[in-house]
């Protein structure tokens, strides 16, 4: 059961094995997009900003070899001076998080900075993959979008340019889990 008829390494008889493909197969594929405006009014520098609306993404390793490859993107609209931002994933245990989970790929609330005499309107996005070898084989991970913001003025997250369309436009997440064969 489970198993394929295949040739035997000296290519003389049939025996039964399984299908290997490649060091790596695809184990999930697992995204969110959401469409919630998120306004922050100016003045405060913030190194968490809920910009999910409650929404992740999910895995659970099968091994410490596993892969996970991440991306992620937000419209980010600046009304009235310039702003330094960041957008980034935050993992945790549960699938509700908040500001003392793990900031996976924080760069700092002014890693990215805005200029109003850009019309305001910027689009965040990154990618990268996150090795399991310190994560638990028995323990589920949320992972959700956040923001950031320096101290200077209001920002908009998840604001797309009022021509734009589609339903991908203004904030999405995407996981691959990769199993290790």
């Amino acid at each position: 059961a489970g198993q394929v008829v295949k040739v035997n390494s000296g290519a003389s008889a049939l025996e039964f094995g399984t299908v290997t493909s490649g060091e790596y197969s695809i184990h999930k594929v697992d995204s969110y997009n959401d469409t919630t405006l998120v306004a922050i009014s100016g003045g405060t520098q913030l190194n968490y900003v809920d910009i999910a609306n409650n929404k992740t993404v999910s895995f659970q390793p099968t091994s410490t070899n596993d892969k996970i490859y991440l991306s992620h993107y937000s419209a980010v609209h600046i009304d009235s001076t310039v702003e330094g931002l960041d957008t980034y994933l935050n993992m945790g245990t549960s699938a509700t998080l908040g500001s003392g989970d793990t900031k996976l790929n924080f760069d700092g609330t002014h890693s990215e900075y805005q200029a109003v005499e850009n019309n305001g309107y910027r689009i965040t996005s990154k990618s990268f993959i996150l090795p399991c070898t310190s994560l638990s084989t028995s323990t589920t991970y949320y992972i959700e979008m956040a923001g950031a913001k320096h101290a200077g003025g209001a920002i908009e997250f998840n604001k797309a340019n009022a021509n734009a369309s589609g339903s991908y436009r203004c904030h999405n997440v995407n996981l691959i889990h990769f199993k290790k064969n």
